[in-house]
């Protein structure tokens, strides 16, 4: 197990993409910190990361609510006096013709998927500094990386996602804190399921997109990075989508 005994905070993680990393931090030795607004889900994902025999955290937090953020750091900093790993995967996703996008739904989509993991970032490279160490994993989106036709307002948000963990990783870069992003492709999750009926995507080939675990994967992958390598993006995609063009 290569992250025995360090602690993970992962935001999003009472479902889909957050879970996954979640158990994957856990089955590598790590204690999660599980963070999300849906407190009885993440109570089961709490169960299970301790039949691991890791610790868990459960926080009901709201990443759009600075003090949820706070008093969420505040409760890791005194059940494990460290935080080394901040997975900022908290997301959401509207899909539609931005001129049919409200305000407020615009509004939420930055909130969550931007000011949410600054604030998060916010808080946790004091921390990391204090201790000498850390990582950041920001869940970005190939979205924002290419952009995508009736998405525009998740694609800016993810552009923006990118821009902070590109930015932190030169702030930070005289520090002993990596930064990385993850820009995944489309992965099966529920997300698939909020879509009208009609909407081709929803109607795609789940084949061609990737399982959550994927992403999992490439979480642990970077957080167990040698220090030898600088890797700042990843960019994940299925293959059968790749071979098929």
């Amino acid at each position: 197990m290569r992250l025995v005994d360090q602690v993970a905070l992962v935001t999003g993680s009472s479902q889909g993409i957050g879970r996954e990393i979640a158990f994957r931090l856990a089955s590598e030795g790590c204690h999660v910190a599980l963070a999300s607004r849906q407190l009885e889900q993440l109570k089961q994902v709490a169960e299970r990361v301790q039949n691991t025999g890791s610790q868990a955290l459960a926080l009901k937090m709201d990443v759009t609510k600075r003090q949820d953020v706070g008093r969420a750091f505040q409760r890791i900093k005194k059940r494990f006096g460290r935080l080394d790993l901040l997975v900022n995967n908290a997301g959401v996703g509207l899909h539609g013709p931005l001129e049919e996008m409200t305000p407020r739904q615009i509004q939420q989509v930055f909130e969550i998927n931007v000011f949410g993991p600054i604030e998060c970032c916010r808080r946790a490279i004091p921390l990391m500094k204090g201790q000498g160490e850390g990582c950041i994993i920001n869940i970005a989106s190939i979205a924002g990386t290419v952009g995508v036709a009736n998405m525009a307002v998740y694609a800016a948000s993810k552009w923006a996602l990118r821009g902070l963990g590109l930015s932190l990783s030169q702030e930070l870069r005289k520090t002993n804190i990596r930064v990385h992003n993850v820009c995944p492709g489309s992965v099966e999750t529920g997300f698939f399921d909020t879509l009208p009926e009609d909407n081709p995507i929803r109607k795609e080939n789940p084949q061609l997109r990737l399982n959550a675990d994927d992403i999992a994967q490439a979480v642990v992958y970077l957080a167990t990075l040698s220090d030898r390598c600088k890797v700042e993006e990843l960019i994940i995609g299925a293959r059968k989508l790749w071979a098929s063009r």
